[in-house]
């Protein structure tokens, strides 16, 4: 290919794989921008976490699990405590390693912030064979059996939901 076409190649590829946000965009390769230089290349710390495979979700960091006070069983309205399995849809399960959701389950991909009744992090959904990200903050409110999630992006849930302990 000539040295010409491949930049616009590597802008059309760009340009097709924003419309599917699960597609990595290609980094441009020495020949492209014409640099051999390697501390032009991005610095990456830590170690490489592994690529998500279409059919399972990221695997969280070992020890990263959702706080004791959060596990158990949260309901948006009274009813979703008392319903069969499978009938309600604003039923969540929180257990050590993920949420479960209706027809999706959400696992810690990173921490930013966590104790013993608050966590924020970027979550890893996988649900009616999608993957997505969200940043999400959720607090368990002790006094008032109340766990508060907030989810942000373009895509989320506006405002918090306030869900009630399952007895």
């Amino acid at each position: 290919m000539p040295k010409i076409a491949l930049p616009a190649a590597l802008i059309a590829l760009a340009a097709l794989s924003a419309c599917d946000s699960t597609a990595p965009v290609p980094a441009p390769s020495d020949e492209a921008t014409g640099s051999s230089d390697a501390s032009s290349s991005p610095i990456e710390t830590g170690s490489p976490s592994p690529s998500p495979t279409p059919s399972s979700p990221a695997t969280p960091p070992a020890g990263t699990n959702f706080p004791a006070a959060m596990q158990g069983r949260w309901g948006l309205t009274a009813a979703d405590c008392t319903a069969r399995p499978g009938d309600t849809r604003t039923l969540l399960t929180i257990g050590a390693k993920d949420i479960r959701f209706y027809e999706s389950v959400a696992t810690i991909r990173t921490v930013k912030e966590s104790s013993a009744t608050r966590l924020r992090a970027t979550l890893a959904y996988e649900g009616e064979g999608m993957q997505w990200n969200r940043d999400a903050l959720l607090e368990v409110r002790p006094a008032a059996n109340q766990l508060v999630m907030e989810e942000f992006g373009s895509d989320a849930v506006p405002g918090a939901r306030t869900y009630a302990r399952c007895k």
